[in-house]
């Protein structure tokens, strides 16, 4: 062979060579590009898959040809409805041979855990297998009393019926997202219509890892809502949420301490029924802390989850898989009738209920009526009487008015006295990090109590318009950010975390905590309705170098009580006498503020007044509980204990909880429980209401620069005023107290001679007042005056 020929073959093979050692390379290349694409087009397709789950569920519908329940269960005699049918029943009679007319009794189980997962379990209803004793059978009423902690199905509850749909509003939820997934390497759907489908997509929300969940082409769609508490009575797993579901979307939103190792996102049941009345059997089931799933309610907020396995079909070495997980929030439409609720996530603590306390009209103010008058006109033309018009919307009538602090929280209240509504459409908020608390961070706001965003934000400023982005911001657009007019004062909030347990300044308990002029540079941006632009309402920054102080009155230095800012809108009267030894006081609040609880002195009489006490250390004051609807109510809180067996008693003895706050427009009960009298104090012990007076102390929130106990906000008091004694003759009268009755009479026994125009025990009105205002006098500034309520 020549040289030239050599040549030849040596150069052949080093191209070959080159070929092998390149190949590898623009295969890598190819195929990641194959990849890629298919990873974004997947990406993209679950996007919009959640965004149209959501959309979906925000409508409240559900598939109701696939999904069948409104059947109707006649009687064969009357033909009148009596039962509803369908794949969840409803039945009212019950048939004992018969398990799918009842909810069957409650099982304990254990769900699919893998090795590494502590073990627990899950209480459920369903009825023991006739056939097969070791399985369990499962109908429709047991799986609604399963999903609703145990609640029997009522035909004749509305909210029965409608919870029923919103099981099936879940199973149609994964329908829709399944085609807005479409396109992509699905798993076979989990839906056929059957009622055992919907049991095992229920159920499956349980097993830990859940289901098929490290198979490629796994698909999963999470729905949880903010509903409300089923229970009135019921109280939080996770005490910083006050909703029936808490949404866990990343692991920072786990609870201190949880128990279970579910992975996010997942929807946690977070209500706590309360226990089983005494005497009466435990039909609800334990579940709180688990995986749950739930679409919502009218105006609730829907967070939907859906998580796709996209399967990798290159030969590349990489997994099965990559998993994407799409993320769309929304809020309920109004699709059937709302319940009422006080403030869900974010609403200062308190345990009374919000209510709307009627107005009194005015003693002796004659009503108007109308009276049809005749006209002989022969022209059906309309008078040109002028119709009052509202004036055009101004930026001046949009308001500042104060900042308040409770707890970990700023409170800032808004005006609007304009004659339309505006929107709050933009918030820069600038705040101070207290120097002893480097790590306090800026965790949720809300407007007028509805969450619009929750993060971690470390640093300010944060700013509403740069700072929310994808699902943050949607959440910012469907939120209610709506201020009223005519006067409403809109409240915004935000929570900050990490900041110790109350961020206000205080002098001995929080030196470096924040105070009004901390948030300085605050802007609120509120639509013109007119012209479509933007308001600027700043908030207001006190000159720490000047302040100025209300000087404090002294209520008992003259004759003449002035309300402050307690007495004027709040009032405190007695109830009724309860069983053993309880005393029921209400609060009733008419301001549009949270009201702490600070303190309060309490007269009593002791066992020198009370001759049926056998002796000292008998009779004795043990607790005062507020809110509930009794001393036991698992919703009253215990707000001082002691015992004091010595009258006159003080927050300062015993132990005192100064966290308690009265809510906006609420009326609370107050719980005076004394010890060593089994019956009631006024049967048992002779105990008068003439007997017991005193003072509760609270916090107003108005002019100080913000705080948790007197000194940092401006505090007021309200009083319980002792009725005059009864005479000194013992003449029965036909009341439950041996004292003056409760029953409103033109004069009542004192030792004034003549009629004062003071309040009597009951709560009617002055003649010579109107009801907006009523104005109590301390007992030890008028010695001749008695009352059952406070000042308002």
């Amino acid at each position: 062979m020549s040289q030239e020929e050599k040549r030849k073959l040596k150069h052949k093979g080093q191209t070959l060579a080159e070929f092998a050692l390149t190949l590898p390379i623009l295969l890598l290349l190819v195929f990641g590009v194959v990849e890629f694409g298919r990873l974004f087009q997947a990406w993209v397709t679950i996007q919009n898959a959640a965004r149209e789950a959501t959309r979906y569920t925000t409508t409240g519908q559900y598939d109701e040809e696939k999904y069948i329940l409104e059947e109707d269960i006649r009687d064969p005699n009357t033909g009148q409805v009596i039962d509803k049918g369908g794949l969840l029943p409803c039945w009212q009679q019950e048939d004992p041979g018969d398990p799918r007319t009842s909810r069957g009794q409650i099982f304990t189980i254990t769900p699919s855990l893998g090795s590494d997962v502590t073990p627990y379990t899950v209480q459920i209803y369903a009825h023991p297998d006739p056939l097969i004793p070791s399985q369990l059978l499962h109908t429709g009423e047991s799986l609604f009393a399963t999903w609703y902690d145990g609640t029997d199905c009522d035909p004749g509850v509305p909210d029965h019926l409608e919870w029923r749909k919103d099981i099936l509003r879940l199973a149609s939820i994964y329908d829709v997202a399944r085609r807005g997934a479409a396109g992509l390497s699905l798993e076979e759907s989990r839906q056929t219509g059957t009622l055992e489908d919907i049991q095992e997509m229920l159920f499956g929300v349980w097993d830990e890892p859940m289901a098929r969940i490290d198979q490629p082409g796994y698909f999963n769609v999470t729905v949880c809502s903010s509903r409300a508490m089923l229970d009135d009575f019921s109280t939080s797993y996770d005490p910083t949420i006050q909703s029936r579901f808490k949404t866990v979307g990343s692991d920072v939103e786990i609870p201190s301490g949880y128990p279970y190792s579910f992975e996010p996102p997942f929807c946690m049941l977070n209500e706590v029924r309360p226990p089983a009345r005494p005497g009466q059997p435990d039909e609800t089931l334990r579940n709180e802390g688990l995986r749950w799933m739930d679409p919502g309610g009218p105006g609730d907020r829907v967070t939907v989850f859906v998580t796709f396995n996209h399967p990798l079909i290159t030969p590349l070495p990489l997994a099965d898989y990559l998993t994407i997980t799409a993320r769309r929030s929304g809020v309920n439409e109004s699709f059937r009738a709302a319940r009422a609720l006080s403030a869900v996530q974010g609403a200062p603590p308190g345990q009374g209920q919000p209510v709307d306390l009627p107005t009194m009209p005015a003693t002796n103010t004659p009503i108007p009526t109308d009276t049809p008058t005749e006209t002989p006109s022969l022209s059906p033309t309309p008078s040109n009487t002028p119709t009052p018009t509202i004036g055009p919307f101004s930026c001046d009538d949009l308001e500042f008015g104060q900042i308040s602090f409770f707890g970990q929280r700023v409170y800032f209240e808004i005006i609007n006295n304009n004659g339309k509504p505006s929107e709050l459409q933009r918030v820069y908020l600038s705040w101070r990090t207290p120097s002893g608390h480097p790590g306090m961070y800026l965790a949720a706001q809300a407007f007028n109590a509805e969450i619009y965003w929750d993060g971690n934000q470390p640093t300010a400023p944060f700013d509403t318009a740069t700072d929310l982005t994808g699902d943050d911001l949607d959440s910012f657009l469907n939120a209610d950010r709506t201020a009223p007019g005519f006067g409403y004062r809109s409240y915004w909030e935000a929570l900050y975390l990490n900041g110790g347990t109350n961020i206000a300044y205080s002098v001995d308990n929080n030196p470096t905590g924040l105070t009004e002029w901390d948030f300085a540079g605050s802007v609120f941006y509120f639509l013109n309705p007119d012209t479509g632009t933007q308001c600027e309402v700043r908030a207001p920054v006190p000159d720490p170098n000047n302040p100025t102080e209300t000087p404090t009155v002294d209520v008992y230095a003259s004759a003449t009580f002035t309300p402050d800012c307690a007495s004027s809108q709040i009032r405190m009267e007695f109830v009724a006498f309860r069983t053993f030894g309880v005393i029921e006081l209400r609060v009733i609040n008419n301001r549009y503020r949270p009201s702490p609880f600070l303190g309060f002195e309490l007269n009593w009489p002791d066992h020198n007044q009370l001759p049926k006490i056998g002796g000292p250390n008998i009779f004795n004051l043990a607790q005062i509980r507020v809110g509930g609807s009794s001393v036991n109510d698992p919703e009253s809180v215990a707000v001082w204990t002691g015992p004091d067996f010595q009258p006159s008693t003080t927050h300062n003895e015993g132990t005192w909880n100064p966290n308690y706050v009265f809510p906006q427009r609420s009326i609370t009960s107050v719980f005076l429980d004394f010890d060593g009298v089994p019956g009631r104090l006024d049967q048992s012990i002779d105990f008068g209401l003439w007997m017991l007076s005193g003072r509760f102390d609270i916090g107003c929130y108005d002019h100080g620069t913000g705080g948790s106990g007197p000194g940092n906000i401006d505090s007021g008091s309200i009083f319980l005023d002792a009725p005059s004694p009864p005479p000194p003759t013992n003449t029965p009268r036909p009341t439950r107290t041996p004292g003056p009755t409760l029953t409103p009479s033109p004069t009542r026994p004192t030792n004034t001679p003549s009629r004062t125009p003071t309040p009597g025990p009951t709560n009617t009105p002055r003649p010579t007042n109107t009801a907006t205002e009523e104005v109590l006098i301390p007992p030890t500034a008028v010695p001749t005056s008695s009352g059952t309520g406070g000042g308002r």
